[in-house]
């Protein structure tokens, strides 16, 4: 019995840590990369490349309620764009899905995902950003 009351404590404890370190972030852009370069284009190449700037206040508003998805769930991607972040002096990489909601951090190695209810406005976001490119 004690172990179903620890799993969710756990659980709730990753998913704290994951949304303050958003809350430390700045700076955060995204790039116009075609298709698979989004897995394979280093950060410094970036920095070269077309970019618009994320409004931090309506990115929090997003990130402040995504969860970390398990180590185990290896989400499928369809597309997505590329985002960057600086914390704590350093530029960070992520991936964000075309349509699922999710985002990969590379810096953290981890997998976030968007509740489902504010996903649509999510990905409404992050087109609107992206059509200006």
């Amino acid at each position: 019995m004690k172990a179903f009351l620890i799993f969710p404590l756990i659980f709730a404890a990753l998913n704290l840590v994951a949304q303050t370190e958003w809350s430390k972030s700045s700076n955060w852009k995204i790039y116009k990369v075609p298709g698979p370069a989004v897995f394979k284009i280093p950060i410094d190449s970036l920095r070269r490349t077309n970019s618009r700037p994320l409004q931090k206040d309506s990115l929090m508003s997003y990130l402040g309620t995504c969860t970390i998805l398990p180590d185990s769930i290896h989400p499928l991607w369809m597309g997505g764009w590329v985002a960057t972040y600086e914390s704590s002096g350093k530029m960070h990489k992520i991936q964000i899905s075309a349509y699922g909601g999710f985002f990969y951090d590379q810096s953290a190695a981890r997998y976030y995902q968007i509740p489902v209810a504010l996903k649509d406005d999510w990905m409404t976001y992050i087109k609107q950003i992206i059509s200006l490119l």
